[in-house]
Formats: C-alpha cells, structure tokens, sequence
C-alpha cells in the first residue's frame, strides 16, 4: 500500500481484503490456465475495468454500463485488478462529492473484490503503453501484465491509448462497446 494509500479512511479495510479476501483454488488455477492462452484463445475474456466504469456500476448506476456489470455478476469474463487500481477506486469513492460513508465505501470495495481477481505486478515490470493522464497508467501496465483481451472504460486518454494497446492483442473499449462483446 502506498503511503497515500494508508491515509484513506478505508486503508485497514483494504489491508484486510488483501490479505483475507483469495478466490477458491479451483477458480485461481481457471484463471491461470486462461492467462497462459493467447487474448481470443481463452476459455473467458480477461479485462480490465477502469475506475470510472466501476462506479457506473456501483454509484451512477449507468444503464450503458449495465451489461458489463451483468457479464461481471454471471461470470462471463475475468475481471483482474491490482493494488494500484484498487487503490485509486478508494481515493475517488471517498471523495466529498461522492457524500459515501466509509461503511459505503467498503461496501464497493468489498463487491470489487468478490467479483475481481488480484494481480500482482512485479516492480520492475514495464510497459510500452502509454497515456496523456499518468495516473491511468496503471490500467494499461496491469492489461499489457496479464495480456488483457479487453479494457473497459470511458476515459478519453485511455481510450486514445487503444491503438497501441491493440497491437499487444489487447482491445480498449467503451462501456457500450464491451456490452455487446462480453
């Protein structure tokens, strides 16, 4: 957790998810089999879902993003997440604007990770991706990490980062677009 990380109200609610929250043995190797395979070969597409995404599940509630949300609920891809994302989700929830209690906030934290496998990405991992907005780095270094078939997400510069992305086997895609495929 970065040092940042450990200011937020939610910090020792997330050390917890950590360190207690591990899918079942059966579904870790699933989905170790699939990360093995080539993007379009796998048994369940792998995807990364950027934050913004993840609170028109939870807190917008947008209808465009409801069929992610339902492909995520039925299983029918692999959503992967890493400290550094799931950190940021923590910092935008706990936000004034948002008005969440911690108790709200754990509570999206809590369904991000039963629905979501952790990834750990080496330190000395780089990527060739790249994006305007640093901060969304890290959505792209965890898809080019695991050979993500798809990222989801309606931010402009992640989305402009498509074409580089999909010369990885990696495709970058809308809330509405990823609808139809997932």
């Amino acid at each position: 957790m970065t040092p940042f990380a450990a200011t937020l109200p939610t910090a020792q609610f997330l050390l917890e998810l950590r360190q207690k929250h591990h899918p079942t043995p059966e579904r870790w190797a699933a989905l170790e089999a699939d990360l093995a395979l080539a993007p379009g070969r796998r048994t369940r597409p792998v995807a990364v879902i950027d934050t913004n995404v993840l609170l028109d599940f939870w807190f917008w509630e947008d209808k465009t993003a409801a069929p992610v949300k339902d492909a995520l609920y039925y299983d029918r891809f692999w959503a992967v997440r890493s400290d550094d994302t799931v950190d940021e989700l923590a910092d935008v929830i706990r936000r004034p604007q948002f008005e969440l209690t911690v108790a709200n906030q754990c509570e999206i934290l809590r369904l991000w990770h039963s629905l979501s496998f952790g990834i750990t990405i080496p330190a000395d991992f780089t990527t060739t991706l790249r994006c305007k907005d640093r901060d969304d780095v890290k959505f792209l270094r965890l898809a080019d990490f695991v050979k993500a078939d798809f990222v989801v997400t309606k931010d402009k510069a992640v989305l402009k980062a498509g074409k580089r992305a999909k010369r990885n086997g990696t495709v970058v895609l809308t809330p509405a677009a990823a609808g139809t495929i997932l």
